[in-house]
């Protein structure tokens, strides 16, 4: 843990949750309603090609709860929604990868909200608004395109895009979208209504991951002006 000046703090252990080599292989931490969660590749209870979940206090230091995943190869991104987690879970042997729902109350698997088969998963994000939905990016060999999901898998819509690997951002008006490699990569903002490419931001070097962010609200006293 560290804090607002970059200060390291305490750590938590995450060994009870190692699989067989004793390196616990944390994907991604999401925050969720019953607290941070750490994805987990691999985890020691149950099969041990399970993926799985734990949830940290970063306040005690501890795990507070944990449980495994029915899918064996969580990807390194998720997001909450009411209730749950929604965990990318890239394609293992038979499985060809889905967005699997983990409870947060009971610390167990709800099953895959959508199977994707016959199609790459380019990036999965939660929504910037905060309102549980997922936007995941989808390559079915012909184009990509970003479909918005709520928890029970119900398609809202969709934005066709060239999103390049976990590269997804939603801040209101925009779907922000990773496009593009080395000096020719940019971030395009999509229109959230329309789906029409409205924005872009060039970068000029190869993007990886896109995130949102929102500046805290200021002091009502506060005008925003600039001063010595």
């Amino acid at each position: 843990a560290y804090d607002g000046s970059g200060t390291a703090g305490g750590t938590i252990d995450l060994a009870s949750v190692a699989d067989a080599d004793g390196i616990p292989e944390v994907r991604a931490f999401v925050p969720s309603d019953a607290g941070m969660a750490a994805v987990l590749a691999r985890t020691g209870s149950g099969a041990t090609t399970k993926s799985g979940v734990a949830f940290v206090d970063f306040a005690a230091l501890s795990i507070t709860g944990s449980g495994d995943l029915a899918g064996s190869n969580a990807g390194s991104a998720a997001g909450g929604v009411p209730g749950a987690l929604m965990i990318d879970m890239q394609a293992s042997g038979s499985a060809g990868g889905a967005l699997e729902l983990f409870d947060t109350t009971s610390k167990t698997s709800a099953g895959n909200a959508v199977d994707f088969s016959g199609v790459t998963r380019v990036a999965t994000v939660s929504g910037g608004a905060g309102d549980g939905t997922m936007y995941v990016a989808v390559d079915d060999g012909d184009a990509i395109t970003v479909h918005r999901y709520i928890s029970d898998g119900t398609d809202l819509g969709t934005i066709t895009t060239n999103t390049e690997a976990n590269a997804l951002a939603v801040v209101q008006p925009y779907l922000w979208s990773g496009e593009g490699t080395g000096t020719s990569a940019n971030v395009i903002g999509y229109d959230l209504a329309s789906g029409a490419e409205s924005a872009t931001v060039a970068i000029g070097s190869s993007i990886y991951a896109l995130g949102a962010c929102a500046p805290p609200p200021m002091p009502p006293s506060d005008t925003g002006d600039t001063a010595a």
